[in-house]
């Protein structure tokens, strides 16, 4: 199974290790907490998502001691490139997104977000919960994430309880493999 993940995300490694799909999401929050403070850049103390995305993508970089900027929708339904850059800086760590949205909406500007976050020296954790529309036709690298979490009760359609079934997939590049 571990290798049909790391087929469908593109990644290199992963886990399943974390206990339910938020528990994913804390892990991905820790090694990206790790990942800044190995590297002297304790600076980077802010998480950025969005309202659509899935209540842990604030919640557990919070947990992580991250202040978290949450960009909200125009009258549209859609984020603004010009609001991320507003908010992106030396102090961002990173973007806690999903994709496909709560809403199942598929936010078509991902790369972008993903670029912009990336040139700023932060890094992205794709929220990949709710990914059944898109097997085959998008994975977490070609998004350009460093890492992702697959919500197994949602995606590959193990029973829902307890905060899942009991295991997340766990998804990340190389370097944050340790």
């Amino acid at each position: 199974f571990e290798q049909i993940i790391k087929e469908i995300s593109g990644l290199d490694a992963v886990s399943f290790q974390p206990g339910s799909g938020i528990l994913g999401i804390y892990a991905n929050a820790a090694i990206m907490k790790k990942y800044f403070q190995d590297k002297g850049e304790n600076q980077r103390t802010q998480i950025i998502t969005t309202v659509l995305s899935h209540p842990a993508n604030a919640g557990a970089p919070h947990m992580k001691g991250f202040e978290v900027i949450t960009l909200m929708p125009d009258d549209h339904g859609r984020y603004c490139l010009d609001q991320l850059r507003a908010v992106v800086s030396e102090k961002t760590a990173g973007l806690f997104i999903t994709n496909p949205e709560e809403t199942g909406v598929f936010n078509p500007l991902i790369k972008d977000f993903v670029c912009i976050v990336h040139k700023a020296g932060g890094l992205v954790s794709i929220d990949m919960a709710d990914y059944n529309g898109m097997f085959g036709l998008v994975r977490a690298k070609e998004l350009g994430a460093d890492m992702c979490q697959f919500n197994l009760h949602k995606s590959f359609s193990s029973p829902h309880g307890s905060m899942g079934p009991g295991c997340a997939a766990e998804c990340v590049r190389t370097e944050f493999e340790k």
